[in-house]
């Protein structure tokens, strides 16, 4: 069966411009993966919450895997429920190691979600890995590394 991972990523403070934000999942800043399905496909979630004043716009979110895991073309899809959908497609995917998505812009207090797949090959030594993640918009850039 295959298992749903989620990495819930929320964009906190961020009271100015110059602010960092700050990213947290269910068990504190992190972008560690665990229970990675060694020679198999795996799903995973991204939801990405906007707190601010202001919106965040020309967003584009990179996902930096290991050199084992590959992200599956053509597997991300939208999951924004209960407000406008932001439209979220693979803007650069030409290295599956490090694929790149774009949305709309998120308003003050909303959020955007999606899902996507990964396929990890045979002979990983690990089934917990770091991912890196940034979050590129105009005015700043958002790593929870």
């Amino acid at each position: 069966m295959k298992r749903i991972f989620i990495l819930a990523l929320m964009l906190l403070g961020a009271y100015s411009a110059k602010s960092q934000l700050q990213w947290f999942a269910a068990s504190g800043p992190t972008t560690e993966v665990g229970d990675l399905n060694i020679c198999s496909d795996t799903n995973y979630s991204i939801f990405i919450f906007n707190p601010t004043a202001g919106a965040l716009t020309n967003c584009v979110l990179d996902v930096q895997l290991p050199g084992a895991v590959d992200y599956i073309v053509s597997s991300v899809t939208e999951t924004t429920t209960g407000t406008t959908l932001k439209n979220v497609v693979e803007s650069n995917v030409s290295n599956l190691n490090h694929p790149y998505f774009s949305f709309d812009n998120i308003p003050p207090n909303g959020y955007v979600s999606f899902t996507y797949r990964l396929h990890s090959k045979c002979g990983g030594s690990s089934n917990t890995v770091n991912v890196p993640i940034n979050l590129s918009y105009t005015g700043g850039t958002s790593s929870p590394n």
